[in-house]
């Protein structure tokens, strides 16, 4: 399709696996996702695998919940996961997750030009360079790192890492089998490098 960057076709190809209908979710899919009725369209690919989904919503639910970060610090390191992932199903659910909690649409278009855009505090911008630099070395710099830790409890800096490696995991899943986003969701901006 016509403006596809991705060699890999996600942002516009055909989804790879259908969403299961209701009555097509096994039993155990349904008992997993009742926390998460009516099911994502994330949720009805990975009921292809009853079994894994049972195992991941649990974790995933906990890491998206109940993790201790601010809510403002876990949306800018989610949004900074599907830049750098382009992954247009984790930004669309989750720009419309930020604008709800009072992250801007400047500040969503800022997330684009990385830690180091004007605007962001001394901890947001160690947060996006975090997720920046998990991506690109699997590991935090000692610099970014000092930053988090002056800002952040043990358990919060835990759970940073857990929030970032949990929407890898989603970015994978969702660029992997294409999955389409639900209507009304914002779109993954184009990047000015394509």
């Amino acid at each position: 399709m016509a403006g596809d960057t991705s060699p890999y076709g996600w942002q516009y190809g055909k989804q790879r696996l259908p969403c299961l209908q209701d009555d097509g979710l096994a039993p155990r899919a349904v008992e997993a996702l009742k926390q998460w009725w009516p099911p994502l369209n994330l949720h009805r690919v990975i009921a292809h695998n009853p079994a894994t989904l049972e195992q991941w919503i649990g974790f995933g639910t906990h890491i998206l919940r109940d993790n201790s970060l601010d809510t403002r610090l876990r949306e800018l390191a989610i949004m900074s996961v599907a830049w750098k992932t382009q992954a247009p199903y984790e930004w669309g659910r989750h720009a419309a997750i930020s604008l709800r909690i009072g992250i801007t649409v400047a500040e969503l278009d800022r997330i684009a030009e990385g830690p180091d855009a004007a605007g962001w505090t001394e901890l947001e911008a160690a947060v996006i360079r975090g997720a920046c630099e998990l991506l690109d070395h699997s590991a935090i710099a000692d610099a970014t790192y000092a930053v988090l830790e002056a800002h952040l409890s043990a358990g919060q800096l835990m759970d940073y890492v857990f929030v970032i490696g949990e929407f890898v995991l989603v970015a994978f899943v969702a660029n992997t089998f294409r999955i389409q986003i639900e209507p009304g969701f914002p779109e993954l901006p184009q990047r000015k490098d394509a």
